[in-house]
């Protein structure tokens, strides 16, 4: 008959030694191996994850410092003066003065290779006039590199209305085909063009249109007095377009530090002028 008793072997020293307890620790022991080894390709896995979040932050986010792009191979290129002489006959943004604080804003395109695809357009603002319709910039901007193909020019008009969102006055867009060093441009004393009243400010239409009808012969359309010329072939390397002239330094105020060190100021300009010992009119940190 066969009985459920555990099988002795005979050890060396005489003792007898039962196997069945040994089989009995063998799957807890391979159990307790097996969940690290489990556990390793998990690991890994999130590791190969997270590295590979890591490669797609670093393709969208350039690293700072050094960059050791290339620059891109282009044909020589001129070099162009844009001067901003004037507009006129802008309407007014601000019921209150009845005028506006206007400045424009210049972005130059052309079809010449980029260093990175991210790389932005070149741009200029003039300095803004205060309490005008007919601002006088009578301001450059020098551009190197402009290809032979030609550029497009995009001249925004904007009312400098702090704090709130700036009012569009106006724009004007000019396409040149084709530029080299026998291109008259706009000649010496420039051209006068109509800007565009489309894409600008309703409420400041409106009220131009509400004063005009008043009015007999006032023209709806402003104008902007511009001039373009070609300096010559650019100095190499001819790569990309950059500004030559000219560079402006721009200080940048804080309001939070402003008011940790007390400092404030007026909000205009004419009052800035006068220092700000004794005014009982400041209102604003910086």
């Amino acid at each position: 008959m066969a009985t459920d008793t555990a099988v002795a072997d005979n050890h060396p020293n005489g003792d007898a030694v039962s196997q069945q307890p040994q089989q009995a620790e063998q799957p807890e022991q391979q159990h307790k191996d097996a969940a690290p080894h489990g556990q390793r390709p998990m690991t890994e896995l999130k590791d190969k994850v997270t590295h590979q979040t890591q490669k797609i932050k670093d393709k969208k986010n350039p690293p700072g410092g050094f960059d050791d792009t290339p620059l891109p191979d282009a044909p020589p290129g001129y070099t162009v003066k844009f001067t901003f002489h004037k507009a006129s006959n802008l309407p007014s943004a601000d019921i209150h003065t009845h005028s506006s604080d206007p400045f424009l804003h210049a972005t130059l395109t052309a079809d010449i290779p980029r260093r990175h695809k991210e790389d932005p357009p070149l741009t200029f603002r003039t300095r803004t006039v205060r309490r005008s319709t007919d601002p006088e910039w009578e301001q450059e901007w020098v551009v190197a590199n402009v290809p032979k193909t030609g550029f497009t020019l995009k001249c925004r008009i904007y009312d400098e209305d702090w704090p709130d969102t700036n009012d569009r006055l106006g724009n004007l867009t000019l396409n040149i085909p084709h530029v080299d060093e026998n291109w008259e441009g706009f000649g010496p004393e420039g051209k006068v063009l109509e800007v565009k009243k489309r894409s600008g400010s309703k409420r400041a239409y409106l009220l131009k249109a509400a004063t005009s009808a008043l009015t007999r012969h006032v023209s709806m359309t402003p104008t902007l007095h511009i001039g373009i010329e070609v300096l010559g072939v650019s100095d190499p390397p001819h790569a990309v377009m950059c500004t030559v002239a000219p560079c402006y330094w721009f200080k940048h105020y804080s309001p939070m530090i402003g008011r940790l060190t007390g400092t404030k100021v007026n909000r205009d300009e004419e009052s800035d002028a006068h220092g700000h010992k004794g005014d009982k009119h400041t209102k604003k940190y910086e």
